[in-house]
């Protein structure tokens, strides 16, 4: 006699199947909804990578972020700082030059102070928790005094804000020839958002608001190609980072 089999009753196969749906619904659901907690622990301990670019102009030592900030924490610069603490700990820097120009004082020739701000409640925090000094570019200084300050630097940090404002500070006569001569001999440079976009050839990339009109789009011209900050797979009410 042949061998019994075994018959599974297709309203199991159904409840099976409506299990499986029922629980991919769910793992999306919470991906979509938390999926940044994920993101930010991976980010800050494991998915950063390293690049080698084409020595023809010299050595250059860049950090760059897309974003100096995520959701998860609203820390400036948490997520990065065990990669920052490793890339300065080895050019052996005490004191970070921070570059506010994309999160200007003066607006539409107001001073509004909130580069200031910025300086003092984020990037100044953000490198103390690691062990290190920041001083801020004095921007409202002649051009010769802030091209001197950039180059006694060790190590320049270029923030977020808004291209078009950084793009228009960089164009002052002599400042992005002194801040590149500086990177191409080896100084560190970090920069995160609009300061990442601003390594480019261009700004053309960036997706800001115009909110001044810089000479032309260029822009420092520090490696050969386009970054686009901020971008993301994106899910509707999970934001940029």
């Amino acid at each position: 006699m042949p061998p019994k089999r075994n018959l599974v009753p297709s309203s199991m196969k159904k409840r099976d199947v409506i299990t499986c749906v029922a629980l991919i619904i769910i793992i999306v659901t919470l991906y979509n909804k938390y999926g940044y907690v994920a993101e930010y622990y991976l980010n800050r301990y494991l998915f950063y990578s390293t690049m080698a670019l084409p020595a023809t102009h010299g050595a250059r030592n860049l950090l760059l972020y897309s974003n100096s900030t995520m959701s998860l924490t609203g820390d400036h610069l948490g997520y990065g700082r065990p990669s920052l603490k490793k890339f300065l700990g080895d050019f052996g820097v005490k004191k970070v030059l921070c570059i506010t120009y994309a999160w200007p004082n003066m607006r539409g020739g107001r001073n509004t102070g909130e580069g200031n701000q910025f300086f003092k409640e984020s990037a100044a925090p953000a490198f103390k928790k690691i062990g290190l000094q920041a001083e801020m570019l004095d921007t409202e200084a002649s051009v010769q005094d802030q091209i001197d300050q950039i180059n006694s630097a060790e190590a320049y940090y270029v923030n977020g804000g808004n291209t078009f404002w950084l793009t228009e500070s960089l164009q002052q006569p002599g400042i992005s020839n002194a801040l590149r001569n500086k990177v191409f001999t080896g100084t560190p440079y970090i920069g995160a958002s609009a300061g990442t976009n601003a390594t480019c050839p261009t700004m053309q990339t960036t997706n800001d608001m115009p909110n001044v009109w810089p000479k032309s789009s260029d822009t420092l011209g520090i490696i050969p190609f386009q970054i686009n900050v901020h971008y993301n797979e994106f899910v509707p009410g999970h934001g940029f980072g």
